[in-house]
């Protein structure tokens, strides 16, 4: 293929899974935007509203490793538009028909399609883009959650004001649609990927067990670390606008805004730690080092500014800013953590795996959400229930931070696997172009 025009479609693909990912994000911060809204006109209780929100992910784990295994088979092209339009449709009979039982359903269906939607987009991606350029391609994708956070916070909370909360989720719906028509006339499936183990007369790519996939020490360890970041990022979709407005006595609008400016600074810092990454990467240093140690600091250092946040007795400036740094560090699990499944795994099990990894890190959102709305129900004050939420996720990013460090070993682990599979069918390992 002609460079520029590798070039130019590499751009392309990179803007549309960016706003892919802004899409997803809008459409998962809906319901804490408007939650009050939900919770007053259906006569809701911290519960209900909890199993509403964690009714999301009851299936992201089933839907992620399906879509996953299909990823490996089918274009990504095709997958990812039959999941947009899964997104747009689901959000409209909330419209016309708003009760528990509507929203209960429609939020589970729209978990089907949004479960496998970022490692689908990672899959896709690294078909474009090799190892060593993954990093920071890697970190914008990633970038369009915070972003669809960002711009749906006060934009949606503007619009609900304006426009009702049920007009809210037709909007959504199309937008959605929109990009579907977009996505269908630029994209295209890339060229790349980066190796394969090969059987001896290389007819085709050995296919390495899943379970020794799996069950992997270095894989696990990005397991642990994106189920933990999962698990506070969980936390500010769905309890940070509440925990805004009850702890601080803000409006809807005023609560938008500080939830998009705590948002807000996960972008440089997820872009920062992932160009940090890549500097220490092109300096020399193993991937052990410039990305499983990096992420793991920095998922502990979010566990960290999230205990100071309710326990050092700061103002609501400082309350904030650790809050803020505690849902940031984490992030860059999202950017990091693909890279090093990337690098691990071989080329032809890579969306599957993706998918495995993403279904077990969003596991933490079905269960965020209702131990989160537990505690607040059964706690002496609504407050105390918040303080113990986020106690336990800063203790879940400390532990997990302290795992990484110890577990992953990317390119130890990839010799370990390319070595056994030699050693077990007389194979050789071919690096594709």
């Amino acid at each position: 293929m002609d460079s520029t025009y590798i070039r130019n479609k590499r751009k392309s693909i990179v803007f549309m899974l960016f706003l892919y990912m802004v899409i997803n994000f809008a459409d998962k911060a809906v319901l804490g935007i408007v939650s009050t809204f939900i919770m007053q006109d259906l006569n809701l209780s911290a519960s209900e509203y909890g199993l509403i929100a964690s009714s999301f992910f009851f299936f992201f784990f089933i839907s992620g490793i399906v879509f996953g295994f299909l990823s490996n088979q089918f274009s990504t092209k095709w997958i990812i538009a039959l999941l947009v339009f899964i997104w747009s449709v689901t959000q409209l009979p909330i419209v016309f028909w708003p009760s528990f039982w509507v929203l209960l359903i429609c939020r589970i269906l729209l978990g089907i399609g949004e479960g496998p939607a970022y490692p689908v987009a990672i899959h896709a991606l690294y078909k474009w883009f090799p190892d060593q350029q993954r990093n920071r391609v890697t970190a914008i994708i990633a970038q369009g959650g915070p972003v669809g956070i960002v711009c749906a916070a006060p934009l949606l909370a503007w619009f609900t004001e304006s426009y009702g909360w049920k007009n809210t989720f037709l909007c959504l719906s199309l937008i959605g649609a929109i990009w579907l028509i977009f996505w269908w006339s630029i994209s295209k499936e890339g060229p790349l990927d980066q190796y394969a183990i090969m059987t001896t007369d290389t007819s085709k790519p050995m296919v390495v067990s899943y379970k020794k996939l799996i069950l992997n020490r270095s894989i696990l360890g990005v397991a642990f670390l994106s189920f933990a970041a999962y698990w506070i990022l969980a936390l500010l979709l769905t309890w940070l606008p509440t925990y805004l407005t009850l702890g601080f006595g803000v409006s809807l609008l005023n609560m938008s805004i500080w939830m998009a400016a705590i948002v807000l600074i996960t972008i440089p810092m997820s872009l920062g730690g992932a160009a940090f990454s890549q500097y220490l990467f092109n300096k020399g240093y193993s991937t052990r080092y410039s990305r499983a140690v990096l992420v793991s600091v920095f998922v502990f250092l979010g566990g960290l500014c999230t205990f100071l946040a309710v326990t050092s007795g700061q103002g609501r400036l400082g309350i904030f800013f650790l809050l803020a740094l505690g849902f940031a560090f984490p992030n860059l699990a999202f950017s990091l953590g693909p890279t090093i499944i990337a690098e691990i795994v071989p080329a032809q099990q890579r969306g599957a795996l993706l998918a495995i990894v993403h279904s077990i890190a969003t596991s933490a959102g079905v269960i965020s959400p209702l131990v989160t709305g537990w505690m607040i129900d059964r706690a002496s004050m609504p407050l105390a229930g918040y303080t113990q939420a986020y106690l336990l996720a800063a203790s879940l990013l400390c532990i997990a931070g302290m795992l990484g460090c110890v577990l992953i070993q990317p390119a130890q682990t990839r010799q370990k696997i390319i070595a056994n599979q030699k050693a077990n069918s007389d194979i050789g390992h071919i690096p594709l172009p």
